[in-house]
């Protein structure tokens, strides 16, 4: 029976996976699903790559005022830096255990907990993103590297789902918060320990826009 032990707990961004840096804009669906996990609780967080910082607007930067920035030491997060940032991160109030609402909570739960590592979802744009997130034991989500464009097809098959956007408020289709926790209308494939061999299937319905 399926219970409350994989709702998401972590959404982290890299920065292409969120940012427009062309214009500095936030790209489509990012505000609205930054908010919505800022609403449940789910911590945020925003990869920012080594070197020059990118031009951001003033709009962007109010909507970051409550993100985790996180800085890398090179242009590619790797699977120490994101283990890292999730060791940082700090969940106040964990779900309980047991049931749909958990009816306990294990010692020193009071204070807190690091988000689980099944239960961070990282929205990658590259290969070496989505390889490093799944090697931190964490989801990734693929995305296109600009707004309208496709999904880098060396990433299918290897992230957990593909999506070709996260679409606007208006969109039936846009992904939402609770799409990333199991079940969902995109059920990600339960993370493995290292060393596991993961089979990554493409189930119905998995991609959405137009390269379905």
């Amino acid at each position: 029976m399926l219970r409350n032990i994989d709702d998401c707990e972590a959404l982290i961004f890299t920065r292409d996976g969120a940012i427009d840096v062309a214009s500095g804009a936030m790209r489509i669906g990012v505000p609205r699903l930054m908010s919505e996990a800022q609403e449940e609780g789910v911590l945020v967080a925003l990869l920012e790559p080594a070197g020059e910082p990118a031009a951001l607007s003033q709009e962007t930067n109010n909507l970051l005022a409550d993100v985790t920035v996180y800085p890398l030491r090179s242009l590619e997060p790797g699977i120490v830096e994101l283990s890292d940032l999730r060791k940082a991160l700090n969940v106040e109030q964990p779900d309980g255990f047991g049931g749909s609402d958990g009816f306990g909570k294990a010692p020193g739960m009071a204070f807190g907990r690091e988000p689980i590592a099944a239960r961070c979802v990282v929205f990658v744009t590259t290969l070496p993103e989505t390889a490093a997130a799944i090697g931190a034991g964490m989801r990734a989500i693929a995305l296109p590297p600009t707004d309208g464009e496709w999904v880098d097809e060396a990433v299918e098959g290897f992230a957990d789902a593909c999506l070709d956007g996260l679409g606007d408020d208006a969109d039936a289709l846009a992904l939402r918060l609770d799409d990333l926790s199991t079940p969902g209308s995109y059920w990600l494939n339960p993370a493995m320990p290292l060393g596991c061999a993961r089979a990554r299937h493409k189930p119905q319905g998995w991609r959405i826009g137009k390269r379905s």
